[in-house]
């Protein structure tokens, strides 16, 4: 799929008024699935478009497509944080049934999809069931914090410290996401890139945001402790190793288990350079409790097997 979406920004990077069907004929697929990878790529911010007529459309190739174009999204690595219980459940939430599968092997397969070739899933609670995996899925390896009940996040992160050599993607474990959200971040030209919902929830856990011109002034857990609240963090964000290995630092300074990873973003010894990028409405939930889970099964979930079945 990733090799017939070059071709196709190729395609009309030499010739931008191109209609659905000379691409059809160029690339020997079928009409419907040039539509759905036009869509796919208008989707992801790759492509813009402008009606010209009736039957002729001039695409345009965004800063995001040319960088798709030329593969310089060099991202092989993905972390997902799944140390935490939920006290709702008697497994862990990335074992909670999604779909036909299981909410961290939907993960797996899309993130293998955009070819992340290397995922570190830090477990904790019942890390057992993650362990299972590893026959599976080649491509994963498990880090185990035995302190989960009594650390934060960025604990987690540390522990990955021996096993993180280069920029990656850093995904919360208890999150069921749109497809589209994975090179949405990936193509984005910037190095650090965290997504926020602009809409705002009054779910459990929601980690507020302020943002002006894409970035991060402040964060909180308390709706009513921002003057101004932008959206909240989703929880889904592109890191370079070299930030990443600041955020170690501090978390030795500071000597805080406790700590989250999240309210490093607002350090600008650390992230001098990070930007907020707008989910644009796409669909996204995570799984705190029982209600929120029954929520995704019932709204999220019939909503996704519409948006994504062409993708």
């Amino acid at each position: 799929m990733i090799q017939i979406k070059r071709k196709i920004i190729s395609l009309i990077h030499e010739n931008n008024i191109i209609s659905q069907r000379k691409i059809s004929e160029y690339l020997n697929i079928s009409l419907g699935s040039v539509n759905k990878y036009i869509n796919s790529l208008l989707n992801d911010g790759c492509l813009t478009k402008e009606i010209i007529s009736y039957r002729k459309i001039k695409y345009f190739i965004t800063p995001s497509g040319e960088e798709f174009l030329t593969n310089k999204n060099s991202i092989k690595v993905a972390v997902i944080l799944a140390a935490g219980e939920t006290l709702d459940f008697d497994k862990p939430v990335g074992f909670l049934k999604i779909f036909d599968s299981t909410l961290i092997e939907r993960t797996i397969k899309l993130l293998s999809k955009y070819n992340i070739e290397k995922i570190i899933i830090a477990s904790g609670y019942k890390s057992e069931f993650y362990k299972k995996l590893l026959k599976k899925y080649p491509n994963i390896k498990i880090i185990e914090n035995k302190k989960y009940k009594t650390t934060g996040n960025m604990y987690s992160l540390y522990l990955l410290r021996k096993y993180l050599q280069e920029d990656f993607i850093l995904l919360e474990g208890d999150l069921v996401f749109e497809e589209t959200l994975i090179p949405l971040l990936l193509n984005s030209k910037e190095k650090n890139v965290t997504l926020i919902d602009t809409s705002v929830s009054n779910k459990e856990d929601s980690l507020y945001v302020t943002i002006k011109n894409g970035e991060l002034l402040n964060i909180s857990k308390g709706k009513y402790s921002l003057e101004k609240i932008s959206g909240e963090l989703i929880g889904i964000s592109k890191l370079k190793y070299n930030s990443y290995l600041k955020m170690l630092d501090k978390f030795t300074q500071i000597e805080n288990k406790l700590f989250f990873y999240e309210y490093s973003f607002l350090d600008k010894n650390i992230f001098p350079d990070l930007k907020c990028i707008s989910s644009e409405e796409k669909l996204w939930g995570e799984i705190d409790n029982q209600k929120q889970y029954e929520y995704i099964k019932n709204n999220i979930l019939k909503s996704l097997i519409k948006k994504e079945k062409d993708l």
